[in-house]
């Protein structure tokens, strides 16, 4: 017979515990701890004999520092789930700390279930108010590409490879290589379906000279299915 999933809790919200520990059973979680942050990071390695880890934000950004062996094993192989408020929120992006799902303060408890499901599909949901801020900086950095970055964007989004890229910006393949790993470096983004992601946000249109053919990922039709499932 297969164990019911455990849970490990770090907060310091002592006045949502009693709901937590309820909405934590309701989902099927066994609870095997449950306590106030400590400064000493010592919770990481207990929290590697659970499944799931909710974890007060500011815990999180105190393990964002240069991480042990049984801190980065805990944070990165486990569903974590941070427990914050929303000025909590850029510092816990700029940092790159390592979590999966966030749960807002001003948030009930019953939202933890519709959390869990997000983050155990992979996705991230975040406030509306963060989101247009969010928006407003990535036009920002739309606005600070050059006419050619902007260029290899649009070839991008319509699933260009380098040597079709090459063709249309008239340089050879070693640079269209180059710069669009500049490109993603300059915007922030992992790969190049995250960029013709980007794209389409912002309402660049794919280049008109690059169709989708046997070599050519159709990367908007990628990138609307993605939007659709709302990545």
């Amino acid at each position: 017979m297969k164990a019911a999933p455990t849970a490990f809790v770090v907060t310091r919200r002592q006045d949502s515990a009693y709901d937590l520990m309820l909405e934590l059973g309701a989902e099927g979680l066994t609870v095997i701890d449950f306590r106030r942050p400590g400064h000493d990071g010592s919770w990481t390695e207990a929290a590697l004999m659970a499944d799931v880890l909710f974890v007060d934000a500011d815990e999180l950004l105190r393990a964002a520092r240069p991480l042990s062996p049984a801190q980065t094993e805990a944070l990165t192989n486990r569903l974590v789930v941070a427990l914050a408020r929303q000025q909590d929120l850029p510092k816990l992006f700029e940092r790159r700390c390592p979590f999966h799902g966030i749960l807002m303060s001003e948030q009930p408890m019953c939202r933890l279930s519709a959390t869990l499901s997000i983050a155990r599909a992979g996705y991230l949901t975040l406030p509306a108010t963060v989101m247009d801020s969010f928006r407003s900086k990535q036009r920002q950095r739309l606005e600070r590409l050059t006419q050619t970055e902007i260029m290899v964007l649009r070839c991008v989004l319509a699933g260009g490879t380098n040597r079709q890229i090459s063709g249309v910006i008239d340089r050879n393949e070693a640079y269209v290589k180059m710069l669009v790993r500049a490109l993603l470096n300059k915007l922030g983004l992992r790969n190049r379906t995250a960029a013709a992601i980007f794209a389409l946000q912002q309402g660049v249109a794919p280049h008109p000279d690059l169709k989708p053919g046997r070599e050519t990922l159709d990367r908007p039709q990628l990138a609307r299915r993605l939007l659709d499932n709302h990545v």
